[in-house]
């Protein structure tokens, strides 16, 4: 069972990770586009590229023990 609780929380993580990744990178077209600052357009990319690695690294972990993320919300 602790094992199945470990992959639940890690399909949360997953879940707000990607949230939070497909949000910096809105944010970083937003300040391309708009505010044309390169300093703040590199942070939210370099926050978008960190989150999508540990999703995959997370993913490719749980593909590995067999679990699908669909299979863990419920």
């Amino acid at each position: 069972y602790k094992i199945l609780y470990i992959m639940k929380i890690l399909a949360k993580i997953i879940k707000t990770s990607a949230a939070i990744a497909a949000l910096s990178a809105i944010a970083a077209i937003i300040t391309g586009i708009v505010f044309e600052s390169v300093k703040l357009t590199s942070y939210f990319l370099g926050i978008f590229i960190a989150l999508s690695l540990i999703n995959l690294n997370i993913y490719i972990i749980l593909g590995i023990l067999g679990k699908d993320t669909k299979d863990l919300e419920n």
